[in-house]
């Protein structure tokens, strides 16, 4: 009885976290401008790595 316990806690975190995520895209398809669903958006370190090419190369590799 108790792996079925485990389980189910285990599928209600997927299916909570399919549930975030699709709002996450769908923000970003109606509102592309947001910041609110936007990692990139609220990431600052991406402008300031554009004044030095190795590190926005860099940066540029982990973000996609």
């Amino acid at each position: 009885m108790g792996e079925w316990k485990i389980l189910n806690i285990i599928s209600i975190g997927i299916i909570i976290f399919i549930l975030l995520e699709s709002l996450n895209v769908l923000t970003l398809y109606f509102n592309p401008g947001s910041q609110m669903g936007n990692g990139l958006g609220v990431f600052n370190a991406w402008e300031k790595s554009k004044a030095d090419p190795e590190m926005h190369q860099f940066v540029s590799y982990l973000v996609n």
